[in-house]
């Protein structure tokens, strides 16, 4: 799929006359990828989570941290990500969102590599302080993008779809990179997620375009399928309600001059009277 600037992706949302999601996004494939490519967002998420719980007795050998230090690596991150979600999500309200989400997700992918490449525990703890303000933004990001791209019949199903994704990715994270960092390093298991996150932004870059936004009910203006209202609405409207005055004989009033009259009386003379013509039709 082409990227665009999102209104060609839009269709008529009328819930009410047998409209689905595939006249928005055109056949299964279009909103599997949409699902897959959120979803990946999310488990990339989890995915992180769960690879630095699973190599937490390495980080600990290797670094020579505490348990102390090792839980406060996910709660500053944590910390960041809960200031920095509101200004993110505002700047989301005024930004083309995938541009912001794939930023994001290459700022993910450097943080896991300086994560990866940490000679001590303060520069682990700087790099994880950088990926929480990254996941700050992929949470308002996704959400906003699915409220334009799923019909609100079917938005809550999807979105509980895409949420599996962080559930999905925390399990890989705890599997794959424990098992990673037993056999090689938890600085491997860093590398790995480093890699996949920046293909995930290659992927999201190419293959998700940006819709256009609208509002939570998706209102239905006159459009030509675009999603835009067109600009001569109005005006079809005004000439169908005329022409279905017109065919029951009810015409506008009209007046003009019948002639002269010559009167008498206390201001004689003469006058112009005026009449009205019948109505056109029966």
């Amino acid at each position: 799929m082409a990227r665009s600037g999102g209104a060609g992706q839009d269709g008529d949302p009328g819930g009410g006359s047998g409209w689905t999601l595939t006249a928005r996004l055109p056949g299964g494939p279009e909103l599997r990828r949409v699902v897959l490519l959120l979803g990946a967002v999310l488990a990339l998420n989890g995915a992180d989570v769960g690879t630095v719980g699973a190599a937490a007795v390495q980080l600990e050998a290797d670094l020579g941290i505490s348990h102390a230090q090792l839980g406060l690596l996910a709660t500053a991150s944590s910390g960041v990500g809960v200031l920095a979600c509101v200004p993110l999500g505002v700047l989301a309200d005024r930004t083309n969102r995938v541009r912001l989400l794939v930023i994001t997700i290459a700022l993910w992918a450097a943080a896991m590599v300086a994560g990866g490449l940490a000679p001590d525990y303060r520069w682990l703890l700087a790099s994880r302080l950088l990926l929480g303000a990254a996941v700050a933004a992929a949470g308002p990001v996704v959400v906003s993008l699915t409220g334009d791209f799923i019909p609100p019949a079917e938005r809550a199903t999807v979105l509980g779809w895409i949420l599996t994704g962080e559930i999905v990715g925390a399990g890989l994270g705890l599997v794959a990179g424990g098992e990673l960092a037993a056999l090689l390093s938890w600085r491997a298991a860093f590398f790995l997620l480093a890699v996949v996150s920046a293909g995930l932004a290659v992927a999201l870059w190419r293959l998700l375009p940006e819709p256009a936004r609208r509002g939570a009910g998706w209102p239905s203006p006159p459009g030509d399928g675009s999603g835009r209202a067109r600009p001569d609405a109005g005006r079809r409207s005004a000439d169908r309600a005329q022409a279905a005055v017109s065919a029951r004989g009810i015409g506008p009033a009209r007046t003009g001059c019948c002639g002269t009259i010559r009167t008498s009386g206390p201001s004689p003379g003469p006058r112009s009277i005026c009449c009205r013509s019948p109505p056109t039709g029966d």
